[in-house]
């Protein structure tokens, strides 16, 4: 098995509480969820709703994420992590994967349970 030689750019978590997540990791933390919204954005493009919550939509056919930063993470890095992920939106759901190991965590807890 091959060894990191060095830290990620940024980590995707699906927990709300960035800032503790990226004390522990020491890396910038970031949330991607699917928007629940009406808002049309320009395809390949982004938008700032707040201090770290952003839209993106990578697709024109595709979803429009909600991309929220912790509060720690610097504008000109969230502005280098947000085309970063407009790249990977062109070719990839950005949401799918969180959602699938959510499914799948939810289904294992639910059958521990019933054990």
């Amino acid at each position: 098995m091959k060894e990191l030689s060095h830290k990620p750019d940024f980590c995707v978590i699906h927990f709300s509480d960035l800032e503790s997540v990226q004390k522990a990791l020491d890396v910038p933390v970031v949330n991607i969820s699917i928007a629940k919204t009406d808002a049309v954005i320009k395809a390949g493009t982004f938008q700032k709703k707040d201090a770290s919550v952003f839209l993106l939509q990578p697709q024109a056919n595709g979803h429009v994420y909600r991309i929220v930063f912790a509060e720690s993470v610097a504008e000109a890095e969230t502005q280098t992590y947000l085309q970063d992920l407009l790249e990977i939106g062109k070719m990839t759901d950005l949401a799918e994967p969180l959602l699938r190991l959510n499914a799948a965590l939810r289904e294992v807890c639910g059958e521990m349970a019933n054990d």
